[in-house]
């Protein structure tokens, strides 16, 4: 027997606009920090500060432009973010915690092999744990930006 009950609309999409628009806000004022900080070490003669400064501004304005771009259309599509972030983030976990134990054992296997490896306990456990961090960022910039995830 079909149920009639009617799927309701997503219903949060004022509230999404108005994340959105905290957040590029939030980015406007780190760019314009960022950029008011590479020109004050420039005009002090620190060059290589406010060289660095500016291609992190120009690096950080780019990237919120491609990411801001995604969730704005997002927003307008009127698909829920809270559930499509929940849903990003499980998948992520899942594949970090697989490619975190592949990561590993060729780790382990590279230190046993390799004679310049030397690594003590601590530094192996930190490269462990770095590694595992790094993995679980690619796989949620991968399921954030590239997959499609549509919940």
């Amino acid at each position: 027997m079909k149920s009639k009950r009617k799927i309701k609309n997503y219903s949060n999409r004022k509230e999404d606009k108005t994340k959105f628009i905290f957040i590029g806000l939030t980015t406007a004022v780190i760019i314009v920090g960022l950029l008011t900080f590479s020109i004050i070490s420039i005009k002090n003669n620190h060059n290589l500060i406010g060289a660095l400064l500016l291609i992190l501004g120009v690096i950080f304005l780019s990237t919120s432009l491609i990411v801001l771009g995604k969730k704005y259309r997002n927003v307008k599509l009127g698909i829920n973010l809270e559930r499509k972030k929940k849903e990003i983030i499980h998948l992520a976990t899942s594949k970090a915690f697989v490619w975190s134990i592949v990561y590993l054992i060729v780790l382990s296997w590279f230190i046993s092999i390799f004679e310049f490896l030397k690594f003590n306990v601590e530094q192996a456990l930190g490269a462990g744990i770095l590694g595992m961090i790094v993995i679980f960022a690619l796989c949620w910039i991968y399921y954030d930006q590239f997959a499609k995830v549509e919940k």
